[in-house]
């Protein structure tokens, strides 16, 4: 095998491996923040009715709460 097919052949290995691991941390991600934004009674009566209403100041505290929560588990576990 050259040098070229080997590199490429290693590179392809990496893509797979990386996608694997992508693939199982977004679906564990997915299945945490949909279970914690689905707990959260109150804050999504408040993300729907700020949504409705137009109150994009609201809608924002929502999202960025939510959000934020997703990155703190994402880089602290």
């Amino acid at each position: 095998m050259s040098g070229i097919a080997r590199s490429c052949e290693s590179r392809m290995t990496n893509v797979v491996k990386s996608l694997s691991v992508k693939n199982i941390f977004i679906t564990k991600i997915d299945a945490w923040f949909t279970a914690k934004v689905l707990d959260d009674e109150d804050g999504l009566k408040e993300f729907f009715a700020a949504f409705t209403s137009g109150d994009a100041e609201t809608l924002e505290d929502c999202l960025n709460y939510h959000l934020g929560e997703s990155v703190r588990i994402a880089f602290y576990g």
